[in-house]
């Protein structure tokens, strides 16, 4: 469980998204519980959820992160010579090519 306040930090923090696991008295199972910590160390939010929604939470976040570094790359390509693109035609390449990949996805 994450703390409401983190004892000891005297530097400013960036804001942590933290995970543990617990077990629910009420249902007799392993929970997993996620949070979200500011920079003053306060508890932003709170929610539990079973440890298969807790691996669908990690894989679309892995998911996302992939995306992201692909489309730094891809932008970086299409800017840098010999296509020289602007940053704004960079970018709707860059919306073109994920909504054919969403639909590969949806496919």
């Amino acid at each position: 469980m994450a703390p409401d306040v983190l004892p000891g930090i005297d530097a400013p923090l960036v804001p942590t998204l933290w995970a543990g696991s617990l077990y629910g008295m009420k249902t007799g199972k392993g929970l997993v519980e996620l949070s979200e910590v500011d920079d003053a160390g306060t508890v932003l939010w709170r929610r539990q959820c079973t440890p298969e929604e807790a691996r669908d939470h990690a894989l679309r976040i892995l998911e996302a992160a992939g995306a992201a570094e692909l489309d730094e790359v891809i932008v970086r390509w299409l800017t840098a010579p010999p296509f020289n693109m602007d940053i704004e035609s960079a970018a709707r390449v860059l919306f073109d090519l994920r909504k054919i990949r969403d639909a590969e996805r949806a496919g």
